[in-house]
């Protein structure tokens, strides 16, 4: 069970970041940069706030490249809002866009493809050989579903993420890394 915090305190550090600081019964220091951009400590009671504001001061530029990594984001839209059809609708028009780059595709084939609605990937391949695709992929630019379709049918040959794994796909798709770099930028979970 978790342990209640005994109290939370706010400061406003020198560049205007809002820094929370829990204390609880933990036994170590947690420092979180939030999806808002504000700073949360996790700390043991034990620690004073003297400690705190030293250990932030020295995190202060790991916490403003957070924030900018944070703030580079881009949000796709919020799936939970929406009705069955609508939903539906999405569906439809992923699978048809599966089936384009399909069309095209020389490389292995998957036993099948399947749609999910996941939080936190955008796709993953099973040792079975399917193919399964966040539903969010739809919102992607066209060069990084290349990438997203290309690294997910890639693991039919590697199935991990191997030396070998990114020179196949390299072999492909060239600049596949910096793909791989822009497609951190989207972001999967939408914000309340």
């Amino acid at each position: 069970m978790r342990s209640v915090p005994d109290y939370v305190w706010k400061k406003v550090m020198e560049n205007k970041t809002v820094y929370n600081v829990v204390r609880s019964r933990r036994r170590s220091i947690a420092l979180i940069v939030r999806d808002d951009g504000s700073v949360e400590i996790r700390c043991p009671r034990s620690v004073t706030k003297h400690q705190i504001e030293e250990i932030v001061h020295s995190r202060l530029e790991w916490i403003k490249r957070q924030q900018l990594k944070i703030a580079d984001r881009i949000d796709l839209p919020d799936l939970d809002s929406l009705s069955d059809h609508d939903l539906k609708e999405y569906r439809i028009r992923l699978q048809a866009r599966i089936e384009s780059f399909m069309h095209n595709y020389d490389g292995p084939k998957p036993a099948g493809f399947t749609i999910r609605r996941q939080k936190t990937r955008w796709g993953s391949c099973s040792s079975r050989k399917n193919i399964n695709l966040n539903l969010k992929s739809l919102f992607l630019p066209e060069d990084l579903f290349e990438y997203l379709m290309e690294h997910e049918l890639a693991h039919l040959v590697h199935m991990n993420h191997s030396t070998l794994f990114w020179q196949y796909l390299e072999s492909r798709l060239p600049d596949a890394r910096a793909r791989q770099r822009r497609l951190k930028k989207y972001r999967l979970i939408s914000q309340e």
